[in-house]
């Protein structure tokens, strides 16, 4: 093996993965209406998965309906979702890999046209996109009722047979809007300092600790830096924030960046060097004793090589490099680096 760091196991709590290549939680728009998977979105997943992946997620999975951002994105919101996601489940482990999905709620940034209901957020905070809108500010009950639908998307994880459950706290979704000065804009238990900032992140994680057991891995995935000029969720409070997710049962944090406002640093465009977020990921990974890993423009196996090599992060997270190429995984292994279809950031289609 010519990359003797990524091909080595890796550990994520009590689960073990054949190598330390993640496949991101890219949004495919293979499902449909309901957000029940097609058998396009298993045959897709599979090829990766045959390709040599250690560990995929699906993608960010709504745990209710006016969550959702995507017309066709999956959504796990219902029992009667299980049966389909569970042939992918069973599909993708057949080949050696590891899955489960990013539960997510979109809040602020999902357009209401998309659901067909109001958006609901920490405050109503306007999101000027394509078409601009003003989310509904969430009662108190609401944040109760959100934080059961991850517990119980959750569950229909597990019953799905999923190896681990990943929780969405990136990007500007719900989860990472509370924990984000920018868009919380509370002054009740729920937002004013970081400590409150924490409350729905780590409320949500706890619930899904206890609705799943204490064996099931937990993956997090967070912007490490919002790089919102205005003032949003900085690295320093992501470095403060990520061992209260530690001791909330988290076993990894992979690591991001970006909000829909500063969305070129979610995906990156060609401008921005390979691996460009690995430098955040590093003192993250200081703070904490579980395994960190980093997305953001990694698509050279010999840069995902060095992010690890360098001690940077534990395992990289690859999207556009597995979308690119489904055999990605294999051809690095073996030594075909240029047989590889190589991923060059253009951001098209």
């Amino acid at each position: 093996v010519k990359l003797p760091h990524l091909f080595r196991p890796g550990r994520i709590g009590t689960m073990e993965v054949r190598n330390l290549i993640i496949a991101s939680p890219m949004e495919r728009n293979y499902c449909t209406l309901e957000g029940r998977i097609t058998q396009r979105y298993i045959d897709y997943m599979e090829a990766r998965a045959k390709g040599g992946i250690g560990l995929m997620y699906t993608e960010a999975t709504y745990v209710e309906p006016r969550g959702k951002g995507r017309p066709y994105q999956m959504g796990l919101y219902d029992d009667e979702l299980i049966p389909q996601f569970r042939k992918m489940v069973q599909a993708v482990q057949k080949q050696g890999a590891r899955i489960g999905p990013e539960l997510h709620f979109g809040g602020r940034v999902v357009s209401p046209d998309v659901s067909g209901l109001e958006s609901w957020a920490p405050s109503a905070v306007p999101y000027t996109g394509v078409a601009p809108f003003v989310p509904h500010a969430m009662t108190k009950d609401e944040i109760d009722y959100i934080i059961r639908c991850f517990a119980e998307a959750a569950l229909r994880t597990q019953k799905a047979g999923c190896d681990f459950v990943g929780l969405h706290g990136g990007h500007g979704y719900l989860i990472s809007a509370f924990l984000s000065p920018y868009a919380n804009k509370r002054d009740d238990e729920y937002g004013g300092d970081l400590q409150r900032r924490m409350r729905f992140p780590l409320e949500v994680v706890r619930a899904v600790r206890q609705a799943i057991g204490p064996d099931m891995p937990i993956i997090y995935r967070v912007s490490g830096d919002e790089h919102q000029p205005a003032g949003g969720t900085t690295l320093e409070d992501v470095v403060a924030f990520a061992p209260r997710l530690e001791e909330a049962g988290v076993n990894l944090l992979d690591v991001s960046a970006g909000m829909y406002e500063t969305s070129w640093w979610i995906t990156q465009p060609m401008e921005m060097p390979q691996g460009v977020l690995s430098k955040s990921a590093k003192p993250i990974r200081e703070a904490i004793k579980i395994p960190v890993s980093v997305s953001g423009r990694i698509t050279d196996p010999s840069v995902a090589e060095y992010i690890i090599e360098s001690g940077c992060s534990d395992f990289v997270t690859m999207g556009r490099a597995n979308h690119a190429d489904p055999e990605f995984a294999n051809k690095a292994r073996d030594g075909g680096l240029d047989e590889i279809c190589t991923c060059i950031a253009c951001n098209q289609g």
